[in-house]
């Protein structure tokens, strides 16, 4: 997930190493300015030691200017997942991993190390005596806290920050670096994976560094963060509860202080006990004068608090359960869905399905809005609408008034909790009503969208010159196989009877804009010299008109058979064997994943010449003059069938070779860069 680029005026990579090593310094930045008085700093001691500087810097170029200003450094521009709000843990691993030098030392951003800071923390690895070191941390001015890193010179430290830290890059290598899943604390879990492979951290006290930390705000901040580092900490590490108990009480001490409000304020409904809160309150007076060796132990108690009620909620969500970043609505078996989830999560974006917090689809939807609140709190930062059948469970007037204003109401709830909405419109329409005006809710899905994907060029200009849209994005559907048939072409052609004649075929869910009345009707003009056979599933009032179709048909001496259920994948495989050409008269459509899957598995298709399918442009595609549906088609499939079986085997591997130019890790990647660009906003 990261992108690397390196600029230097000068390499120091010619410069003798002391002592036969080679140090690497690796800074980890953002947004942080201050960056740029501690490279003022290091750049003397680097260029006194012969040591590389890398600065990982994932500030999406905003601080081009210091890099510009440094080109002494290795700058690696640094892009992490998307819907990660810190990339710590993952920039201290490229920086790792880009290191030249057996010696890593890490400085952060801000920081004035010492004078001689460089040659301190790294001669006690140099001349072997240790493996991981680090230094001091004091404060440059008086505020909450005075210092980290603190211990007597030669002390071994049970929990260390990288802010100032050296090591040999062979530990790093032994314990396979930084843990990414923390988005804080990876530092003190390093140095207990060091630990526990016999690599203490030893104090280097003359190796010290000077730290603004900052407004009480900040610290407070920063104190929320670290409580959600805290609190997975407790989770990765459970041989170390106790000792986690032992040198960071508050941990513990503030959330059960916090836990034990709303116990005393129930009490208070008790008059014998109406002091309960006033009790409550004054234990907090207890830490206040604990803390008396701060320069504020006001402020640390206040700090204390939050870095407590951070403890909770994170240690609520890991045991309520995480979310993968990405959810898909709704949990539908379409192909493409699982195809592109899949090919999305093998490429590093986890993808999930919308599941509604009951079995009543209904309940679901009027928990829709609520229920979105809680996803986006559980770690979710896209919803992907594909479809708006499940918002919706009415056909009537006030029903689907109703619930299109309801999915509104969740469009706006999706965007007060933060999340960002995605729509692939996959119809521009929907071929069945939803709601009572789905171009309103349309429109209202195509305004509040933070991105909109479109499968072809014209469905894109559809949704522009309907709805106003503007961030719209063309991705190809990806193709859809299928296993080979294991029955073979002169079995699966015996199944359906079908004998030399050439046999056209459709599948696919019937419902009405598919066209099959023309099928049907071309298949009378044509007589019993073809074979025409239908399948797929679809609701019975029309399953039942297009039977009384096709014995009309039949009586009218055509060969038309009709099977409406759902094929397995394997049946369908040999259903397709038997094909020669596969027929979709489509009335209307945007896009069709039918075709496609025919396409993909060599067979040729006959299609309407609509505006909407000009894209599926290739050999393995005859037309049909969409005016004149009835003869035109009767015509086209004439013509189809006078084609030589080599003629038709020529054009079907075309439009294999053109249906399969469509991966879909290529699809995967352009999805997760709207996803990454929708997030970051540039």
């Amino acid at each position: 997930m990261s992108t690397t680029k390196e600029a230097r005026s000068r390499s120091n990579q010619d410069e003798q190493p002391a002592q036969g090593h080679k140090i690497s310094v690796v800074i980890l930045s953002k947004d942080e300015s201050e960056l740029a008085n501690t490279l003022e700093l290091l750049k003397p001691q680097c260029e006194g030691l012969g040591a590389q500087c890398i600065v990982v810097d994932a500030s999406e170029h905003r601080l081009e200017f210091i890099h510009q200003a440094n080109l002494w450094t290795t700058w690696l521009d640094y892009s992490g997942p998307f819907w990660r709000s810190s990339t710590i843990p993952h920039q201290r691993n490229v920086g790792c991993r880009a290191a030249e030098g057996d010696i890593i030392a890490f400085c952060d951003s801000g920081l004035e190390p010492d004078e001689n800071w460089l040659d301190t923390i790294t001669a006690p690895l140099i001349n072997g005596k240790f493996t991981l070191v680090c230094g001091p941390v004091f404060a440059k001015h008086e505020g909450v806290y005075k210092a980290f890193n603190d211990v007597a010179d030669g002390e071994i430290l049970a929990s260390a920050a990288t802010a100032n830290m050296a090591f040999l890059k062979s530990v790093f290598d032994e314990v396979t670096g930084f843990d990414e899943r923390l988005f804080y604390g990876s530092d003190h879990d390093f140095v207990w994976r060091c630990a526990d492979a016999q690599h203490p951290c030893y104090q280097v006290r003359g190796a010290g560094m000077l730290m603004d930390f900052g407004s009480l705000s900040l610290t407070i901040r920063r104190s929320w963060r670290y409580g959600r580092g805290w609190a997975r900490l407790y989770g990765l590490h459970p041989e170390r509860h106790r000792w986690m108990l032992k040198k960071s009480p508050e941990r513990v001490a503030y959330p059960a202080w916090i836990l034990l409000g709303p116990i005393f304020l129930l009490a208070s409904r008790w008059r014998k006990l109406r002091w309960a809160p006033f009790a409550w309150l004054g234990l907090i007076g207890l830490p206040v004068v604990h803390n008396r060796k701060y320069p504020s132990p006001r402020a640390v108690v206040a700090e204390h608090i939050v870095g407590g009620a951070s403890v909770l909620i994170e240690t609520f969500r890991r045991v309520v359960g995480e979310m993968d970043p990405v959810i898909f609505l709704p949990d539908d078996e379409t192909p493409y869905l699982r195809h592109l989830a899949d090919a999305l999560t093998t490429q590093g974006t986890p993808v999930s399905f919308w599941r509604g917090p009951t079995k009543s689809a209904t309940l679901n939807i009027l928990l829709g809005p609520m229920w979105v609140v809680l996803l986006a709190w559980r770690g979710v930062r896209i919803v992907h609408i594909h479809w708006t059948y499940e918002f919706s469970r009415s056909s009537g007037a006030l029903g689907g008034r109703s619930a299109r204003w309801w999915f509104e109401v969740f469009l706006n709830f999706a965007h007060t909790s933060g999340l960002k909405v995605v729509w692939t419109a996959h119809n521009v329409l929907p071929h069945e009503p939803v709601f009572d005006d789905d171009i309103s809710a349309r429109r209202a899905l195509a305004t509040r969208a933070d991105a909109i994907i479109a499968l072809s060029p014209h469905s894109a200009q559809e949704v522009s010159e309907l709805f106003g849209a503007t961030k719209v994005t063309v991705i190809a559907h990806g193709p859809l196989e299928i296993p080979t048939s294991s029955a073979g072409r002169d079995s699966a052609r015996s199944a359906l009877d079908v004998g030399p004649r050439p046999c056209f075929t459709f599948f696919g869910i019937l419902r009405p804009y598919k066209g099959l009345e023309t099928l049907i009707a071309a298949s009378e003009l044509l007589g019993d010299n073809v074979a025409v056979r239908i399948t797929g599933r679809g609701d019975p009032t029309y399953i039942a008109k297009l039977t009384l179709l096709v014995d009309a048909a039949n009586s009218a001496g055509a060969d038309v058979q009709f099977e409406p259920r759902r094929r397995s994948d394997a049946e369908l495989a040999d259903f397709l064997s038997a094909s020669d050409v596969c027929v979709f008269p489509f009335t209307r459509v945007n896009n069709s994943s039918s075709v496609l899957l025919a396409l993909a598995t060599g067979v040729p298709v006959i299609i309407p010449n609509i505006v909407s399918l000009q894209h599926i442009e290739n050999p393995g595609v005859l037309r049909y003059d969409a005016a004149n549906p009835v003869r035109a088609l009767s015509n086209a499939m004439t013509a189809a069938a006078n084609l030589s079986h080599s003629e038709r085997e020529t054009i079907g591997l075309a439009a294999r070779e053109w249906a399969l130019q469509f991966d879909w890790a290529t699809i995967a990647e352009e999805t997760a860069a709207v996803y990454a660009q929708t997030i970051r906003g540039n």
